[in-house]
């Protein structure tokens, strides 16, 4: 890196003489604390993107947290399939992209909690067969 800030240096001495001869060393100065701001807020911004890495997929595995007692009733999936599951019985639920990926998840779970399910995709075939296997 230092080898291309001095070539732009020797550029700046051979094209425009030695009255700019003397900024050089301030252009050299000022490209260098302008890298080291860049790699600073780089390094920052990996440092955090790595803790946060750990305290999602390292930190959960060791250390669970009980949602229901942080949140409330609300934020358990238990809560609501128990309680919701009675409410949406007579409700169809819309899934849209259901032949795959979060789609298809959404489907499996709300059809093992015995919910109305409307399937909207665009192969119709994976659809009526996602449609017999969850019955």
């Amino acid at each position: 890196m230092f080898s291309a800030i001095n070539m732009l240096a020797d550029f700046v001495k051979e094209s425009f003489g030695q009255h700019c001869a003397d900024y050089s060393q301030t252009f050299l100065d000022l490209c260098l604390l302008i890298g080291t701001i860049y790699l600073a807020v780089k390094s920052v911004s990996l440092v955090t993107a790595l803790f946060q890495a750990f305290k999602t997929f390292i930190l959960s595995i060791f250390w669970p947290r009980n949602f229901k007692k942080e949140y409330g009733q609300w934020a358990g999936t238990i809560f609501f399939c128990e309680i919701a599951s009675n409410y949406l019985m007579d409700i169809y639920i819309v899934v849209t992209g259901c032949t795959r990926g979060i789609g298809l998840g959404y489907v499996y779970a709300l059809a093992k909690h015995g919910m109305n399910i409307v399937l909207i995709g665009r192969d119709r075939q994976r659809m009526e067969q996602i449609s017999k296997e969850i019955g």
